[in-house]
């Protein structure tokens, strides 16, 4: 439960908290740079003496911000280019900055990991839906422990852990998490009455 708590929390702190995204275009780009001229070096065994112009930049931008959206890593898209495009495409060697920035080479990774692309849509979606429920859980302890009702909070918290260990999958986490809901709005009048019940 507390992992999980953790997790919900450092996901809300993250979505608070976003790096600048102008930092982050900067650090993103050194990091495209280096690992670029790594598996240059590896693949070519010559230093990318390359300068690196203002034009190279904007395309750096444009495929790292064009991979996030896909649900890819700059590491997964350069370590294709080295592994795979480069290897089957010896006519393109040796490679540039520009070249694995260009279109060409970016649909080319697309359409070859175009189901990889959708499942990874839609995993993204369901770990958005996942946290999305976890955070309605929580409500819900709060709610049976303020109501007093301690065994509907340990059925709430079974129920989180058992989504955390992968012992349930989403579907049936939303109808249980739904359910409780459903119930929840009688637990603030059971708690009401359990409060006029010691008073009398």
């Amino acid at each position: 439960m507390e992992i999980l708590s953790d997790a919900c929390d450092r996901h809300l702190f993250e979505e608070c908290h976003k790096v600048s995204p102008k930092k982050k275009e900067d650090i993103d780009r050194k990091r495209f740079i280096a690992v670029f001229k790594s598996r240059y070096l590896q693949f070519t065994d010559y230093e990318y003496e390359r300068t690196i112009t203002g034009i190279d930049s904007k395309m750096m931008t444009q495929v790292i911000n064009g991979l996030e959206q896909d649900g890819f890593t700059l590491d997964e898209y350069l370590a294709w280019a080295f592994d795979e495009f480069y290897v089957d495409n010896p006519k393109f060697c040796p490679p540039t900055i520009k070249q694995i920035c260009s279109n060409f080479v970016i649909d080319r990774f697309r359409y070859l990991n175009r189901d990889r692309m959708k499942q990874k849509h839609r995993d993204e979606l369901n770990r958005k839906e996942g946290m999305a429920l976890i955070g309605r859980g929580r409500v819900l302890l709060r709610m049976a422990k303020k109501a007093g009702l301690e065994e509907k909070r340990e059925n709430v918290k079974k129920t989180l852990s058992e989504y955390a260990e992968r012992s349930i999958i989403l579907g049936e986490f939303r109808r249980r998490i739904e359910a409780f809901e459903r119930e929840s709005e009688d637990w603030a009048k059971v708690g009401e009455e359990t409060k006029d019940g010691d008073g009398a």
